[in-house]
């Protein structure tokens, strides 16, 4: 086709993170390779955003620079509206999230807790992916055995 293409966000993963709909996103350019990845990345954007550490704040919103790249932030502007949120809704309870379209270099995770001690990855249903610009907006459903439980999106950069 002449369109873009499904590329793994890290290019090496391993067959586990294919089953993960976080590792996959479509291609910045027409005519990708399917199951691959793309140049660039989060080592260009950190370089390009004059940014030395993965845990630098320069902005000073609480984010460190490695979650500012994730959700799509601005690193030199304060701000915290693309953090995941909880939504209920007559279905039940949804977990919103805004990520960077062109994530590469990174590894994103859902976590839950029912103590904020012990967390575990979790795999949830997508209810809808959309492409809204830089960012790729994603709604998760809940498990009815949400409530309760804490949440949380694990960011790690992949070796």
């Amino acid at each position: 086709g002449t369109g873009p293409c499904l590329v793994l966000v890290v290019a090496h993963a391993t067959d586990a993170r294919h089953a993960n709909g976080l590792h996959r996103r479509a291609s910045t350019a027409a005519q990708g390779t399917p199951g691959t990845g793309e140049p660039g990345g989060y080592a260009s954007w950190k370089l390009a955003h004059g940014l030395t550490s993965d845990n630098i704040d320069t902005d000073t919103d609480g984010l460190p620079a490695l979650v500012e790249y994730a959700t799509g932030s601005d690193p030199a502007a304060p701000g915290t509206a693309n953090l995941p949120t909880l939504v209920p809704s007559p279905t039940g309870p949804e977990l919103r999230l805004c990520i960077n379209a062109s994530l590469s270099e990174v590894t994103l995770q859902l976590e839950s807790s029912s103590s904020l001690g012990d967390w575990s990855s979790d795999t949830l249903p997508v209810l809808s992916r959309q492409r809204v610009g830089p960012l790729e907006k994603i709604t998760f459903a809940l498990p009815p055995t949400a409530a309760g439980r804490y949440w949380r999106l694990r960011v790690s950069t992949t070796p």
